[in-house]
């Protein structure tokens, strides 16, 4: 068996779970009085009956052992689960992201640029290097790597294991680390998930999907298609949704057109199944984008 562990997320789980931010605020109760409250999160602070006038914040952080534990309990558990040595990945240090290339409708993950690291972010990533041989990820993401891997060992045992619902995109067995479940996903279910994203986006990559469509609303549009279509005709029918969409009113691409809008969607929530891999819509030739090397569309 095979354990390919997305751990980047594993780095923040252990991290978060080893501080606690205080807020301690000067605050005006509703009866004009001044004083001093401690909340322990920002949403009791802001849910005080009086003002809160200033407010500053403080982190009380367990020792870095504490996080270190959590990291090898959950690698350790893995590797007894299903006998083997984890294949460990994590971000590497070249920040180059191909999807920034593709992405014109929104910044690729722009809604990230003030998220907070863990304090033993650094420390974290080190004991996965020296301890668990991480591989740092170049050039492309974790989940990628973890799809192209998988392409690598076709015909043999894997488990993926990430809460990451992207690698959802890959059928097989999984385990999610952070919520202790293992669960099977069929080469139909996994294809749906693939459909279902490039309709809804990805909301916390910043990736807006089809106007006022959603999880939900794609989810529905999906599972109610032909079970007969092809994966062309999928793709036909999810140009479609683009096209209506663009009727809507607000719709911010409302002017381009919706192939394109479609096809820039697909590729930025398709998890790859080869290095420099690039979707193209089914029946195209492949394509692929090599860093440094300008390519026409």
């Amino acid at each position: 068996m095979h354990a390919l562990v997305d751990a980047d997320s594993l780095i923040y789980l252990a991290g978060f779970i080893g501080e606690k931010t205080h807020y301690e605020a000067v605050v005006e109760s509703d009866k004009g009085e001044l004083g001093v409250a401690q909340f322990s999160s920002a949403k009791e602070m802001q849910a005080y009956e009086g003002k809160v006038l200033d407010y500053h914040t403080w982190k009380e952080l367990k020792p870095l052992s504490f996080s270190l534990a959590v990291v090898k309990d959950k690698l350790q558990f893995i590797a007894d689960k299903y006998s083997c040595s984890p294949e460990v990945y994590i971000k590497g240090d070249n920040q180059y992201n191909f999807r920034d290339k593709y992405a014109t409708l929104a910044g690729y993950k722009a809604n990230r640029v003030n998220t907070a690291k863990p304090e033993y972010y650094d420390d974290i990533r080190r004991y996965l290097r020296d301890r668990w041989g991480a591989v740092q990820v170049q050039s492309q993401e974790v989940d990628d790597e973890v799809g192209c891997r998988l392409t690598e060992l076709a015909g043999k045992k894997v488990v993926i294991c990430s809460p990451d619902k992207d690698l959802d995109q890959f059928p097989g067995l999984h385990w999610n680390y952070r919520s202790n479940v293992e669960y099977d996903m069929t080469a139909e279910d996994a294809q749906n998930w693939f459909w279902q994203q490039v309709l809804s986006g990805d909301p916390s990559d910043n990736i807006k999907g089809c106007y006022k469509v959603g999880e939900s609303g794609a989810k529905k549009i999906i599972e109610e298609l032909d079970p007969l279509l092809t994966q062309h005709g999928i793709w036909t029918e999810v140009v479609k949704q683009y096209a209506v969409s663009t009727e809507k009113p607000g719709c911010p691409y409302a002017d381009l057109d919706p192939y394109e809008v479609a096809l820039e969607n697909a590729r930025l929530v398709y998890m790859r199944r080869e290095r420099y891999e690039i979707w193209n819509p089914p029946g195209t030739p492949r394509k692929y984008d090599y860093p440094g090397v300008e390519q026409d569309d």
